[in-house]
């Protein structure tokens, strides 16, 4: 069964944020862990102490567990945009399953949640998802072993354009060491966004697609090759 496992997207409010009043209101709740950065700066850090020094702030992070123990990272920004990110645990992603049922079990178990906490000045139904990234994963039930793991390569290079292809780095002449380097790496079509990569446990993760059905699409074309 094709797990999603993570998840990052870019949320359009329609509500404009004051970062500084809504730092000193959300410091009150301890179950947050907030910090502040510079306009165009997200590396430099902005402690809660600066504030009465009229320091600057272009955007806010915002870290917090919903239910489930849902790690949720969320970046506040002034004009009202808000990036969250975090893990999904193991959503199962069957046949049925559409990106509109998807964004829908997102917004209400994580989306919602979180901007509630935030801020109780938003309107929920002017609440739209901008952009999505989706990680997933297939575990298989015993390793492929070093010599089907050879054959399952052979087969992705007659599956798949050699393009769209980077062989595992511990194959590649010059190849670095490191990472993953038994990993074979599949990027999707070309108009498309998302990437897979198999390696020698026969394991697959999948990175940053941009809905399920293209998720989904990628994944049928490697099973029947992967199974």
């Amino acid at each position: 069964m094709l797990n999603l496992t993570m998840f990052q997207c870019m949320i359009d409010t329609q509500y404009s944020f004051n970062l500084s009043t809504t730092w000193r209101c959300l410091v009150q709740d301890q179950n947050l862990k907030i910090h502040g950065h510079p306009p165009g700066l997200l590396g430099k850090n902005i402690e809660f102490n600066d504030l009465q020094h009229s320091t600057i702030i272009g955007s806010l992070s915002v870290k917090t567990k919903l239910c489930d123990n849902i790690n949720i990272s969320g970046l506040i920004f002034k004009n009202g945009k808000v990036k969250i990110s975090g893990g999904l645990s193991k959503l199962e992603c069957d046949n049925c399953m559409t990106n509109l049922e998807f964004e829908h079990i997102l917004f209400k178990s994580i989306i919602a949640p979180f901007l509630e906490v935030i801020s109780q000045n938003i309107s929920m139904k002017d609440v739209l998802i901008s952009s999505l990234s989706i990680n997933a994963s297939l575990k298989r039930s015993e390793a492929f072993g070093k010599v089907k793991y050879l054959e399952f390569i052979d087969k992705l290079s007659t599956k798949f354009s050699k393009d769209l292809i980077t062989l595992p780095p511990i194959m590649q002449k010059n190849g670095k060491k490191r990472g993953r380097i038994c990993a074979i790496k599949v990027k999707n079509d070309f108009h498309k966004k998302g990437s897979f990569a198999v390696d020698h446990s026969g394991n697959v993760q999948f990175f940053a697609y941009s809905n399920v059905e293209d998720l989904k699409e990628h994944s049928t074309q490697l099973l029947p090759i992967w199974r």
